[in-house]
């Protein structure tokens, strides 16, 4: 009977140390292995959901700049970029707040919420929201744009924080890894630098290749929202 009981005990011993070491290590290096694949697919996803916004953005501007075969811009006396997006929720009933935030964005992260609608209202009566203009939209864009500008090179919104050479402030929502662009004919790219290739943008001018996106808008248009 003592015979069985030293077998049964033998057979249900505890893990040693070093058995336990070893599991502990093969779940670091698993997890080593798997969180900043985790992150890397976030990011990805966040990125793709930037693209769509802005795509969806983009699509209305053409349609609000086309009504009625009119060439139109949004006018250059527009003073910020909830004004901005204003006119599309008056003018083709784009009213979705969270198209113009970024979840990577510091500023969106630090919000207790996010704005459901640009404004409210009708017509002469639409109103752009208190919440919509107080909490700064991850964007920055381009206010009158000439009619007649080139809609593949001309940029429309782009990623806030975008500095003349191309590159992005440490602050922007990407935390100066880059950025997206949208042009004129809705297209989307994501930049890393600017001034890669001789320069990502077209001088709206002169024609040539620039990585400052003053330059590659129409003469007399403004940007804004670019700063933090």
């Amino acid at each position: 009977m003592k015979t069985l009981i030293r077998a049964h005990q033998a057979n249900h011993r505890g893990f040693t140390l070093v058995e336990l070491l070893t599991v502990i290590a093969v779940i670091a290096i698993l997890a080593a292995i798997i969180i900043p694949s985790v992150g890397k697919v976030r990011e990805n996803a966040i990125r793709a959901k930037s693209a769509t916004n802005m795509r969806s953005v983009a699509q209305a501007y053409l349609t609000f700049s086309t009504t009625n075969g009119r060439s139109r811009a949004i006018p250059v006396s527009t003073p910020t970029v909830q004004d901005w997006a204003g006119h599309l929720a008056r003018e083709v009933d784009l009213n979705d707040a969270s198209l113009y935030y970024i979840d990577s964005d510091p500023i969106v992260s630090q919000a207790a919420s996010l704005p459901l609608v640009v404004g409210s209202g009708k017509g002469s009566t639409f109103s752009v929201s208190e919440e919509f203009r107080a909490l700064n939209p991850s964007y920055a864009v381009v206010a009158g744009i000439a009619p007649n500008a080139p809609t593949t090179t001309t940029p429309l919104m782009f990623t806030r924080g975008l500095n003349p050479d191309g590159t992005w402030e440490p602050t922007s929502p990407w935390s100066g890894e880059g950025g997206h662009i949208v042009f004129l004919d809705g297209h989307v790219r994501f930049f890393t630098d600017l001034s890669e290739n001789g320069g990502e943008l077209v001088n709206y001018q002169t024609q040539e290749r620039t990585s400052d996106i003053r330059l590659a808008i129409s003469p007399g248009a403004v940007i804004l929202n670019n700063t933090p």
